[in-house]
């Protein structure tokens, strides 16, 4: 009965591994979203909701892109909420 003793060094390349795989698919992923929401920007779409959505995926490998898109959603945020209070102003026009 013959048994394989495993290589010392075999342990700690896969884990390396499978985290270098992990960055890789989600840099594609992420990537991949950033750039359909830059072509939604010139299509009809929601482009910049897709470019938040593709950096809040490269920002859980990516610190760059966690804090791009934590500066993105605080844009969006207040957005909203100056549309919230301009609709109010816009309405008043309407009932002179």
């Amino acid at each position: 009965m013959a048994t394989t003793v495993p290589e010392p060094n075999e342990p700690a390349t896969r884990p390396a591994m499978s985290r270098h795989a992990r960055r890789v698919t989600i840099a594609v992923a992420g990537g991949s979203t950033v750039a359909a929401g830059v072509l939604l920007l010139a299509l009809p779409g929601p482009g910049t909701l897709v470019i938040i959505a593709g950096l809040s995926i490269l920002g859980r490998e990516f610190p760059r892109a966690r804090r791009a898109a934590d500066k993105g959603k605080g844009m969006a945020v207040s957005a909203v909420d100056g549309a919230k209070r301009g609709a109010g102003r816009v309405g008043g026009w309407f009932k002179r």
